[in-house]
């Protein structure tokens, strides 16, 4: 979606749904202890690893785990600001 404001509608109601996905996402505790068991795990294997090979892979998993809960954010934040997109319309429109 380029801009918010030029969305039609069905593009606001996708952005509102996959906003209220993510956000769910960000709020489920089994998900969120998995990601940061992953991340803790990496980042010790990270320290202790003599490798440097092992030491960089580890490095890139907890740069993609902080990617995907930043990506999950901005999706969250776009979905809200759908939603206040919509009821606004919704308000032009009765006036």
């Amino acid at each position: 979606m380029t801009t918010i404001n030029s969305a039609s509608d069905g593009q606001l109601d996708t952005a509102i749904f996959e906003g209220d996905e993510a956000r769910a996402m960000l709020q489920h505790p089994v998900l969120l202890k998995a990601l940061d068991e992953i991340e803790r795990d990496a980042t010790e294997a990270m320290i202790n690893a003599l490798d440097p090979a092992e030491r960089e892979a580890k490095w890139y998993t907890t740069r993609a785990i902080k990617e995907l809960k930043k990506q999950l954010l901005k999706t969250a934040n776009a979905g809200a600001v759908a939603k206040d997109t919509k009821v606004k319309r919704a308000r032009n429109v009765q006036k």
